[in-house]
């Protein structure tokens, strides 16, 4: 434990709440804004952006990063404050309500670099949030899986030489 919390405590932390910070960023950013500028940024934004599975894409895996890294710091935060993981299915509401929080804000931000807020606009801002949604729930699935694998290496690695062989010997393994 005493490990865990010395001269180098802090740097997971910095990193991801760097990490966090760049991917916000990048998804509040209306992207498509300097292409208004630089036709020669237009044509490839679009060229690489128009295709709607691309674009399906993109709202997925940046919303999976998402809810990935507020999961991460959730985590690190109940581990800080001594709170054991009991709190899951409060702290994935919690990370749902944010990914939906972020995902209306890049939509407010687009619609105002482009000058299309409005009722003509919100069917496409909400099938974006729904799969702004959708990669968030990925993202949380992706980092329940991780933690859980990640926690038993962290076992496995904890538990004396010779332990897991006594462990399968008991079992039958021979």
């Amino acid at each position: 434990m005493s490990q865990e919390r010395g001269r180098g405590a802090g740097r997971p932390l910095a990193w991801l709440a760097l990490g966090l910070g760049i991917l916000l960023a990048g998804i509040l950013f209306p992207m498509d804004w300097p292409g208004q500028v630089f036709p020669a940024y237009r044509a490839a934004y679009n060229f690489v952006f128009s295709p709607v599975w691309m674009h399906l894409l993109m709202h997925t895996l940046l919303f999976a990063g998402l809810a990935f890294g507020l999961s991460g710091l959730a985590r690190f935060i109940q581990e800080r404050r001594g709170q054991d993981a009991a709190e899951a299915g409060r702290t994935a509401l919690a990370v749902l309500a944010g990914v939906l929080l972020v995902g209306a804000l890049q939509e407010l931000f687009q619609g105002l670099s482009r000058g299309t807020l409005g009722w003509a606009v919100l069917p496409d801002s909400l099938f974006d949030l729904v799969v702004d949604l959708v990669g968030g729930l990925l993202g949380l699935g992706v980092y329940a899986a991780w933690s859980t694998w990640h926690a038993a290496g962290r076992r496995l690695a904890l538990q004396p030489a010779g332990e897991g062989e006594a462990h399968e010997n008991r079992a039958g393994g021979g």
